[in-house]
């Protein structure tokens, strides 16, 4: 990914300006060339042990997401970047579980490590299932980060998530007297499913994803036939 192409974060609170702009570039790194040794230690090891490859057609979705989300901001008047494929953790549920803290979800985005989990289990459902979880994930990550750096806990900075998107997450401060409370969820997530419906439109016109829907369709129809011929068998048995 070409420097002059790699998004800005901001970074706010009491910390200096040089703790700031080198939390600014670890993200930034993140994002351009994710290493498992920069991710939480818990992370890195269920990642070694449980990532699955991605086929041609997934990466070739991944593909296709990036080019959609990135005309998205070049149209908003935003400068447009890739997220590496890299960056996409396809993991079997239990493993997904573990990460994002959730069940019965195709995807999760981490925004402060610049990292997309998609739980295989439901991603892979159809590549219209994996292509939407992709675009709906991407869009949540190409979204607008702000970072907050206030404190030092045992000589290491204590670093949170202040605003994702048009979401506002509280301050450091808020956290401390747990008061957690977070504004504009449901906006967001509306922004990104309405720009989704227009994605699963794009993606029923591919002949790789037509080609499959149809199988399914087909594989469908032979499991009915089959099913009604072992009844029929075991009517005529018990004559």
């Amino acid at each position: 990914m070409p420097k002059e192409n790699c998004p800005k974060f901001r970074v706010i609170g009491r910390a200096s300006e040089d703790v700031k702009a080198r939390v600014e570039q670890e993200t930034r790194n993140l994002l351009i060339q994710q290493n498992l040794d920069d991710l939480p230690n818990e992370w890195k090891e269920i990642i070694q042990q449980s990532e699955l490859p991605k086929t041609a057609e997934e990466l070739s979705l991944i593909n296709l997401a990036n080019q959609k989300t990135s005309k998205l901001m070049m149209n908003a008047g935003l400068a447009a970047f890739d997220v590496p494929p890299n960056n996409f953790r396809l993991l079997p549920a239990s493993a997904y579980e573990k990460m994002a803290q959730e069940k019965g979800s195709a995807g999760a985005t981490v925004l402060m490590f610049q990292m997309i989990t998609l739980n295989a289990s439901e991603a892979r459902k159809s590549l219209l299932v994996f292509g939407c979880a992709v675009f709906h994930e991407m869009m949540h990550l190409k979204s607008h980060l702000t970072l907050q750096i206030e404190s030092e806990h045992e000589g290491a900075l204590v670093k949170t998530s202040y605003r994702e998107g048009l979401m506002v997450k509280p301050s450091q401060n808020i956290i401390a007297q747990n008061k957690y409370h977070e504004h504009f969820r449901g906006l967001n997530d509306a922004l990104v499913a309405s720009q989704e419906k227009g994605f699963f439109q794009e993606l029923l016109k591919l002949p790789f994803i037509q080609q499959k829907e149809q199988e399914k369709i087909l594989m469908r129809r032979l499991q009915k036939l089959e099913n009604g011929l072992q009844k029929n068998l075991a009517y005529h048995k018990m004559k």
